[in-house]
C-alpha cells in the first residue's frame, strides 16, 4: 500500500508530503523508514524499466524509418 501511495505522491510532485511522511516515520522508528526507502527504490526501479523500454522502442522505430 505504501508503494502505490508513494508512487502517486512522486508522480504528483508532492515532495512536501513526502518530507512530512519521512519526518513522521523517522519519529516512529527504523522499520517505517526502511519501508519508505523500499518504496522509493521500487519507484526508481519501475521508472527506469519504463524509460529503457521507451528508449529501445524509439531506437527500433528510428532504425525502421531510416532504413525505409
Amino acid at each position: 500500500m505504501l508503494s502505490k501511495n508513494f508512487d502517486d505522491l512522486i508522480d504528483e510532485n508532492r515532495f512536501a508530503s513526502i518530507a512530512l511522511m519521512y519526518n513522521l516515520f523517522f519519529r516512529i522508528g527504523p522499520k517505517e523508514i526502511n519501508d519508505l526507502r523500499e518504496a522509493f527504490g521500487n519507484y526508481i526501479k519501475v521508472t527506469k524499466e519504463l524509460f529503457l523500454k521507451r528508449q529501445i522502442s524509439f531506437f527500433v522505430f528510428r532504425r525502421l524509418v531510416v532504413v525505409h
